[in-house]
């Protein structure tokens, strides 16, 4: 099976590390991408991107400054199957791509892979130390298998990265008037984000269009979120 692709590019303000990837993962081709992985539902949740995302919103993740990649690239069936010489081989390729690309945070997925780079004494949490820069922070592992923590507090752990990271709202929508230029909507979810006042001269019929789509995107943001977050 092939490793899954990297998502780096210069600029990134966060890049996500995961462990290695799973043989489900790399079968399909996309990151945690096992049913039941709590990583999507906790990411759609955490304020860091626009939209609720799943399994394949890699590249809308690259679009909106988040990269992906794994400390060890070769999948395996189990975590306990990746030796410690692709551990310390892993941790010192990835030192090299965050001092390449210089990403502003860098988040471990998983305990495991905090401590094969930063040593033992990563615990949930910022880190003291950085890499080029860089704002280190370790996330529990959101793999189902991963006892030690339980749901609410994966979903908190995401929280807590996007307030570190800086959160992102929706983005906005753009409507064309008939004879003018296209005018930007902001999409106004009144549960998660402000209106923008500066988003008002459209006339009352595109009003009235987009006042609805506002609607029906907000409240399916809400649904997905309030649906990942569970009872």
């Amino acid at each position: 099976m092939r490793p899954l692709a990297d998502f780096l590019r210069p600029g990134l303000r966060l890049l996500l590390v995961g462990l290695n990837p799973g043989t489900y993962s790399a079968r399909v081709g996309r990151y945690f991408a096992r049913p039941g992985n709590l990583f999507w539902p906790a990411l759609s949740q955490s304020g860091l991107v626009s939209r609720p995302v799943e399994p394949g919103d890699e590249s809308l993740l690259h679009e909106q400054g988040i990269g992906l990649t794994d400390v060890v690239h070769r999948p395996s069936a189990s975590i306990d199957e990746v030796a410690a010489r692709e551990w310390r081989e892993g941790a010192a390729v990835l030192r090299g791509k965050i001092e390449r690309y210089r990403p502003a945070s860098v988040a471990f997925v998983g305990l495991r892979g905090a401590r094969a780079v930063l040593g033992d004494k990563a615990e949930p949490g910022l880190q003291s130390e950085t890499i080029a820069g860089a704002r280190l922070f370790a996330l529990p592992s959101p793999s189902r298998r991963n006892a030690a923590y339980g749901r609410e507090a994966v979903f908190a752990a995401f929280r807590e990265l996007a307030t570190l990271v800086g959160r992102r709202g929706p983005d906005p929508v753009r409507v064309r008037s008939p004879g003018q230029g296209a005018v930007q909507i902001c999409i106004p979810n009144a549960d998660l984000h402000r209106p923008d006042p500066k988003c008002a001269r459209i006339r009352p019929r595109e009003k009235a269009r987009v006042k609805r789509r506002d609607r029906k995107e907000g409240c399916a943001f809400r649904r997905a979120v309030e649906e990942s977050a569970g009872p």
